[in-house]
């Protein structure tokens, strides 16, 4: 509600395109997508904050957010491929601090073996990796593997690094 009233505003300013779409960015994204690494948005709920985002940058009532997102320099307004980086650069951040391979190695071979669906923050970064093709090492969950790409490592790779390579993965 507080993120729908700043788009308004946004797409009522004077600014040019690029200016709106980080004004998205900066105003709007930290309201509409707050603590979603810890709990995963509905999908018609990111859709519809989407083509909000996308009308806020362009100002006008039909636009289409994924050719919007994919093709301009507005992706940086593109919530999901925001939400996406948040949620994986956090869970980066945990592995650092507090050592949780446990736990994730626990979750996860129960996930694999079928006797318990993924909850919790593990679940909404399992979830955003496999919606871009990476899962979890076996071995070691510190590990993001993908077919041919080079692994990146939790542990000792540059969160910078990171939210690149998935910046990257989530444009067309």
């Amino acid at each position: 509600a507080k993120a729908t009233g700043v788009l308004t505003r946004i797409a009522a300013s004077v600014h040019s395109p690029p200016r709106r779409a980080l004004l998205v960015a900066s105003a709007a994204h930290p309201r509409a997508l707050y603590a979603c690494e810890a709990a995963s948005m509905s999908v018609d709920r990111m859709r519809k904050l989407r083509r909000a985002c996308a009308r806020a940058v362009v100002n006008k009532p039909r636009t289409n957010a994924d050719l919007l997102f994919s093709t301009s320099d507005a992706v940086v307004a593109d919530p999901e491929r925001r939400c996406v980086i948040q949620i994986l650069s956090s869970f980066a951040t945990r592995f650092r601090r507090h050592q949780i391979d446990g736990p994730v190695v626990r979750i996860l071979s129960l996930y694999a073996a079928g006797t318990k669906r993924a909850q919790g923050p593990v679940a909404v970064a399992l979830r955003a990796l496999q919606s871009l093709g990476w899962s979890w090492s076996r071995g070691d969950p510190s590990l993001l593997t993908a077919a041919n790409k080079p692994t990146i490592s939790l542990m000792l790779t540059l969160l910078s690094y990171i939210k690149q390579t998935f910046g990257e993965e989530m444009q067309i």
